[in-house]
């Protein structure tokens, strides 16, 4: 296993001494993440970011497809109550 680590070694895209560097201005907030807001998830590497954009995309496109049976689960105003919403009253009996 370790022979076939080093065959690899070098010839991979991404480069493990940039990525750790880039975790470390993360943790510490300075270099290339000086300034920036750090959010929950960063992706290091583009074969990285291309994958979580296209879970984003993904995401996005079944939450428009199920909008309105992932918002049906509202309760329904009491008679009398502003839906909010809407700007309307429940007068219904």
């Amino acid at each position: 296993m370790v022979a076939g680590v080093g065959a690899v070694d070098g010839n991979q895209r991404g480069d493990s001494v940039k990525c750790v560097e880039r975790m470390i201005d993360v943790v510490k907030s300075e270099g290339m993440a000086a300034g920036r807001l750090i959010p929950k998830r960063l992706p290091l590497g583009p074969d990285s970011m291309e994958i979580m954009r296209t879970k984003c995309l993904e995401t996005l496109e079944m939450c428009d497809k199920w909008k309105d049976f992932i918002c049906s689960t509202d309760l329904e105003p009491a008679k009398g109550e502003a839906n909010k919403e809407q700007g309307q009253y429940n007068v219904t009996a």
